[in-house]
């Protein structure tokens, strides 16, 4: 089995575990508060626990990704302290 489709796998695994049987319609603000919970958890993780850097990690996930899909070629300026 291939690593993405473990990634999947786990995906869905983490969402049967966030919705835990309530309707995410109805439930929306619930299921999305212990959402962003998980997300907020595996940042802390993969920073080493540093809540600067995880606070971070959101904003230079979005820069990466539009600098490498949308301007493959060109090289953005500004600073990224």
């Amino acid at each position: 089995m291939s690593e993405n489709v473990k990634d999947t796998q786990r995906a869905f695994a983490a969402a049967k575990a966030i919705l835990d049987g309530r309707d995410p319609v109805e439930e929306r603000s619930a299921v999305l508060v212990m959402t962003g919970h998980a997300i907020t958890a595996v940042l802390l993780a993969c920073m080493d626990s540093d809540p600067r850097k995880a606070a971070l990690m959101p904003n230079e996930w979005a820069w990466s990704r539009a600098s490498s899909s949308v301007f493959p070629t060109m090289q953005l300026g500004g600073s990224r302290e």
